[in-house]
């Protein structure tokens, strides 16, 4: 797919955000570095066409 895309931020249920931030770790373990030295939470959302 190329070019835009219209979208909207969707913010995740707690269970949701959960099971994604364990995925992100699994693909990035750089991420969980990145979390930790950071002060603040990362939020996570899914992006959906409009």
């Amino acid at each position: 797919m190329t070019g835009w895309a219209r979208t909207y931020a969707e913010t995740l249920s707690p269970e949701e955000e959960e099971r994604v931030r364990r995925h992100f770790l699994e693909v990035s373990p750089r991420y969980a570095e990145y979390r930790a030295k950071t002060g603040r939470d990362i939020p996570v959302v899914r992006l959906r066409r409009r």
